[in-house]
């Protein structure tokens, strides 16, 4: 017999929720999701778009999300801007180091 283990697909960070998902050998975090917990935005979304105008395509930064596919509120699965550990890292980006270690 097969054990499986199961895996959240989400957790609770600061009493909010961060959708994550397993790809490539390693932890991708939905942007949205860390923008929310990070700067209690009523609009994370339309904050992470402005961002990703400002930070990226106007200076020709190379990007650090991937989009994958995450389960939504509604059950079902859309594309979603994502960004593993060492992504975040690397930009020096949305979440301090202590912080990022607490999401594993």
């Amino acid at each position: 017999m097969i054990k499986t283990i199961d895996i959240p697909k989400s957790i609770i960070f600061q009493q909010k929720e961060i959708r994550r998902v397993w790809y490539k050998e390693q932890w991708y975090f939905s942007i949205i999701n860390i923008v929310s917990v990070l700067t209690d935005c009523p609009y994370p979304r339309q904050y992470w778009e402005k961002m990703k105008v400002r930070e990226f395509f106007d200076i020709q930064s190379s990007p650090i999300w991937l989009q994958l596919k995450l389960s939504s509120t509604d059950g079902k699965s859309y594309a979603t801007d994502c960004a593993n550990m060492e992504n975040y890292l690397s930009k020096k980006s949305l979440l301090s180091k202590r912080d990022l270690g607490r999401l594993n």
